[in-house]
This record gives structure tokens, sequence and C-alpha cells, in this order.
């Protein structure tokens, strides 16, 4: 399955902001068990779909996975980062591929905001699965969250979608909104420091 965002607007013609979106969230079957993981609360979406022009993603599609696949999390050894399939397959190119890819709809579409799944080896953002494959968690973030965090964008889970709405609100107020972007590949973050 692929995900589509060349027939969405370009938020930079419009007077809403695009936002960043992990298409489990919007219903689509692409999280490696072939499921999806679809926001339940359909007023906080609609409220949504009214304030954004929604920009689905899934980085692991993005980066040549496929659906389904086996599970990964991020195992961090020292100064190594890496991802790995429960299978010991290292995935971290993989999902660097699908990092840099939402990075480049973010640069094109002026992205500020970002609606990830939580817990994911590249969305989520404040936690992950701590690489052990037992359903620990450890702080942190996902590839993707943390390479789009380096381009500027405010990155929420599932859990925060009333504080970013209350964000927008308050960016609304206090700052004209802005579609600049980076505009050298210098000012872009390095992904992964494995070797």
């Amino acid at each position: 399955m692929s995900i589509d965002t060349a027939d969405r607007a370009d938020s930079k013609t419009t007077d809403r902001q695009a936002l960043l979106v992990s298409a489990c969230l919007l219903g689509q079957r692409v999280r490696y068990d072939g499921n999806h993981a679809q926001l339940a609360n359909t007023d906080l979406m609609a409220q949504l779909q009214a304030s954004f022009i929604l920009i689905p993603i899934c980085p692991e599609l993005l980066g040549g996975l496929s659906t389904p696949r086996p599970p990964a999390e991020i195992s961090q050894q020292k100064d190594k980062i890496e991802v790995i399939s429960i299978t010991g397959t290292n995935l971290t190119k993989a999902f660097d591929t699908g990092a840099r890819r939402a990075g480049d709809l973010v640069l094109h579409h002026g992205i500020k905001w970002a609606l990830l799944k939580s817990k994911s080896p590249s969305c989520g953002r404040g936690s992950v699965y701590d690489g052990s494959f037992t359903g620990r968690l450890r702080a942190g973030d996902g590839v993707t969250a943390q390479y789009i965090q380096g381009l500027g964008v405010q990155v929420f889970n599932e859990h925060e979608i009333e504080a970013l709405l209350t964000g927008l609100v308050r960016s609304a107020i206090k700052y004209p909104i802005s579609y600049s972007c980076f505009s050298t590949a210098s000012r872009l973050p390095t992904l992964s420091r494995h070797s």
C-alpha cells in the first residue's frame, strides 16, 4: 500500500497549515501487523480536519518496508543506535530513508506540526520500546520524530491532540504563520549514529 500525498492541497496556498500525520492514525492499514490505530475520538478528528490539511505518512513504507512486517525496536548500545527487527534484521537504513523522505515532505509543504503514533520506532515521541521486545518503554523518540524535530517541526502523539489544537491557536495569536523552511542542506540534522 502506498501513501499518496500528491493530491493534497499545498498548505502554502490556503489559510490552514499542513499537519504531518501517521497514516495508521487515519485508519490506513500500514502498521507492522497490517492493522491501523485509527483515532477513536471523532470530535477531535473533525477538529483536526477543520484546522489542518492532513498529510498522511508511514515512514516505514517510505523507507521501503512492506506491510505486514516483523516488529522492530530501537536498540541503543553505548554510542550506537540501530533499528532491529524481532528476527534480528538490521532495519536502520530503511528507517533512516523513511525519515529523510518524511523530511522532504516537511520541507516541500512547509510543515511545522506533526501528529505521530506514540511508541513507534519511527514516529514515537517521548518514549519508545527499549529494544528488548518485552513491551518495556524507555525515554526517547523514534527515528522520524527525531529527524523532523531537527527541521523545526513540533511533534505530538495521539494522546496530545488537545495540546496540538491549543498550540495551534496560541501560535496563530502570538506569531504570524510562516511557511519558510530550511534553505540549505547543511542545516539538516544527522539521522543516526550507527557505523
